[in-house]
């Protein structure tokens, strides 16, 4: 198996959404992963561009895809695009990091 981090940024109705109704969304999460036969390791708040950083371990890259896919379907949060990723792959390739 291996470890997936997930980085999740709200957007201002997944705050909402967290102001009205407070609750631990790592264990939210749980019952998604564990259906994927994976496990939640653990998950924090976090400063900056995400608001929430998992680690989650999951015995496939097609598991991690699956999950990525059914969370991101709730759309409470904000999802990269492409080109925001590919613009992340050529700011690495410019780091001189191999």
């Amino acid at each position: 198996m291996a470890f997936y981090m997930i980085q999740v940024a709200y957007n201002t109705d997944g705050w909402k959404g967290l102001i009205a109704n407070p609750q631990d969304r790592i264990e939210a999460i749980k019952p998604a992963v564990e259906q994927l036969d994976g496990t939640v390791v653990s998950g924090w708040l976090a400063f900056g561009e995400y608001d929430v950083v998992a680690i989650v371990e999951l015995p496939t890259n097609v598991s991690a895809a699956a999950f990525s896919m059914a969370v991101s379907a709730t759309a409470s949060f904000i999802i990269p695009t492409f080109s925001e990723r590919r613009h992340s792959l050529l700011f690495k390739g410019e780091s001189g990091r191999r």
